[in-house]
């Protein structure tokens, strides 16, 4: 599999400087991977391209890319071998409850219908993908659909799939192959812990990486 020219931009605060220093980390060990157009100063937003040789090995391979403060792993995948495969599911539907918007009023209180709101995050590989709820129109389907979209981009190290179409679950699978794409797969959520003792929607991984990958 090869990878040619892609194109990275770096997003830096407007006052912090575009360093010149982007290499890859122990290039001894990495050269099949070449850093070009990466010699961007100055503030604001720079970029580089970097370039990927085929690999002839059996043998899936990694490199990181160091900007300071920055980093990019680039995991480059076998002809042979299988992806690394995990899932997420979704669960939960709308909560509501009702509160007084004007307690002590002499009148009667204001009854008003509160809706539980919070976000449900996935995390593969230390990347997180995150989809806010609120009222009575979300559902666990359209949050899974959310997250896969969230998933599918090109950059991205993975693809995802909601299992059986429009369900709660989702199936994350590497879109390269070997043994190094067993990524870590973890699930967080937040809510409206106020007025709830539990949130609306979770969601749970099928374990604690993919699994499945082969060289």
């Amino acid at each position: 599999m090869q990878y040619s020219l892609l194109r990275c931009r770096v997003r830096r605060p407007l006052r912090c400087p575009m360093p010149s220093t982007t290499r890859i980390r122990r290039p001894h060990l990495n050269s099949w991977l070449t850093i070009s157009n990466s010699s961007a100063t100055g503030t604001g937003t720079g970029s580089f391209q970097y370039s990927a040789a085929d690999n002839t090995t059996q043998n899936d391979r990694t490199a990181i890319i160091a900007v300071p403060s920055q980093t990019l792993t680039v995991v480059q995948g076998t002809t042979s071998g299988s992806p690394g495969v995990g899932s997420v599911t979704v669960s939960g539907s709308p909560q509501s409850t009702q509160i007084n918007e004007c307690p002590g009023n002499p009148y009667g209180p204001c009854m008003e219908t509160l809706w539980e709101g919070g976000a449900v995050t996935v995390w593969v590989n230390g990347q997180s993908y995150s989809v806010q709820y609120t009222g009575s129109t979300n559902s666990s389907a359209s949050l899974a659909a959310s997250l896969v979209a969230l998933m599918n981009t090109p950059s991205s190290l993975i693809s995802a799939q909601q299992t059986p179409p429009n369900g709660s679950t989702i199936t994350i699978t590497s879109t390269v192959d070997g043994s190094a794409t067993d990524y870590p797969l973890s699930t967080s959520f937040g809510f409206n812990t106020s007025n709830f003792s539990t949130p609306a929607f979770q969601a749970m991984a099928s374990g604690p990486s993919l699994t499945g990958g082969a060289n």
